[in-house]
């Protein structure tokens, strides 16, 4: 009678120890699936956020390129052609004076000639058409051109492997990227020599700014307008920024851009 007891007790606690397992591992089951949907909550709502981001930025970015694209048009339509009207009228001018005043009339028309020249760079920089046209290539040779004017720099630029056209979306945000790059490095770096490089592979294009310049403490440096805009137009296409700096060692900025969208599966 005693080893019956025994056997229904022991028989009743390995019930008892396999039911509680059972029941551990459905609550288990509830927290883990409660764990795996709360995390897609979060998910879609950033990536609901992130999206919403994105096409913020989009307009603001739209809006501003038309700026760009409006001053680029005054630039070239009037006060170019104001200029170009004020250069003709002093060549006209120069027969009818001695030579001393010959003279300072051509040095006039020299600085005019000059401006015109930096503005005709300066529209093609702000303008969309120029991009379209010609490509982000020559539109970085364009910024470059007009950065040497000053003689406070000098600049180098790389290409490597099979460069080609592409979308005018990507390539107008990377020139904008670029741009913002190079105005960082005028008004901060304190730099003398500015190597750009566009490493074009099959499926990536790796846009490298370096400068040997005073450099800063990526980890101190807050993400100002700067380097924020940089981020979020490269974000914007779908691409990433990586930043290499430390102080007295120059920086460098690297933009990796897909050169093909994803397939949409």
């Amino acid at each position: 009678m005693h080893e019956k007891a025994s056997v229904e007790v022991l028989y009743f606690l390995i019930v008892f120890f396999l039911f509680s397992i059972l029941i551990v591992g459905i609550i288990m089951y509830i927290i883990l699936k409660y764990q795996q949907r709360r995390d897609l909550y979060y998910k879609n709502i950033s990536d609901l956020k992130s999206e919403h981001e994105n096409e913020i930025l989009k307009a603001q970015i739209k809006v501003q390129e038309h700026t760009f694209q409006h001053i680029a048009n005054e630039i070239h339509d009037n006060i170019g052609q104001k200029l170009s009207f004020a250069k003709l009228q002093l060549n006209v001018m120069q027969d009818f004076y001695n030579k001393h005043q010959q003279e300072i009339i051509q040095e006039i028309t020299e600085v005019i000639t000059e401006s015109l020249s930096d503005l005709r760079n300066l529209s093609r920089s702000l303008s969309l058409d120029f991009i379209a046209n010609n490509g982000f290539i020559k539109a970085v040779e364009n910024e470059i051109e007009k950065l040497n004017k000053s003689g406070l720099y000098q600049f180098k630029l790389i290409v490597q492997g099979d460069s080609l056209f592409l979308d005018l979306d990507k390539e107008l945000m990377l020139f904008r990227i670029v741009q913002e790059s190079l105005n960082n490095v005028v008004k901060h770096a304190q730099a003398k020599q500015i190597l750009i490089k566009l490493h074009y592979t099959a499926n990536n294009l790796l846009v490298s700014i370096e400068d040997d310049g005073i450099g800063f403490d990526v980890n101190k440096k807050s993400k100002g307008s700067g380097l924020g805009n940089i981020s979020k137009r490269a974000q914007s296409i779908g691409g990433y920024v990586t930043i290499i700096s430390s102080e007295s060692t120059g920086t460098i900025v690297q933009i990796n851009i897909p050169i093909y969208e994803p397939k949409k599966v």
